[in-house]
Formats: structure tokens, sequence, C-alpha cells
């Protein structure tokens, strides 16, 4: 196996765990939804909020891991070297 082929394994292992993420948390946010509901207590706020946690954290797992799964061997060379300079200008 390539040293791109892992990659790309790792970027999709990262991208179901975020996937898993969301539909966690959308199940976890609606259960809660709905017990608010019965006992008649405010849902709509906190429901916002959560649902709005779980999105950020599964995209943030989804799409960093995505870009680099696409990165090629010079996009990693260029990175790297933008690194090192902005280290020597510190």
């Amino acid at each position: 196996m390539e040293f791109t082929e892992g990659m790309s394994k790792v970027a999709q292992a990262f991208e179901l765990v975020g996937v898993g993420i969301l539909i966690v948390g959308a199940v976890l946010v609606a259960w809660t939804t709905v017990v608010a509901l019965i006992r008649k207590q405010p849902a709509y706020e906190q429901s916002r909020i959560r649902l709005g946690r779980t999105l950020l954290l599964s995209l943030e797992a989804v799409s960093y891991t995505h870009l680099r799964a696409h990165e090629t061997v010079l996009d990693l060379v260029c990175r790297l070297l933008l690194e090192k300079k902005k280290l020597m200008i510190l």
C-alpha cells in the first residue's frame, strides 16, 4: 500500500467518524428535545445550541481530513516550506 492510499483510508475513517458524530448527536438532540417537551420545559434554545455543537464537531473532523486526503506530494512540500518560513519569521 502506498502512502497516498494509506492517507486516503485514514481520511475515509475520519469522515466516517464525523458522520457518526453527526448522526448520534442529532439523535441525542432529538431525544432531549422530546423529553423537554414532554416535561413542558423550554426546548428550542438548548436544542439549537446542542445541534450547532454537533454540526461543528462533525464538520471539523470531516473537512480537515478530506483536505489532507487530496493533498499531493507537491502540495505537502509547499505546505511544509510555508510552515518553515513562518517559523523563521517568528
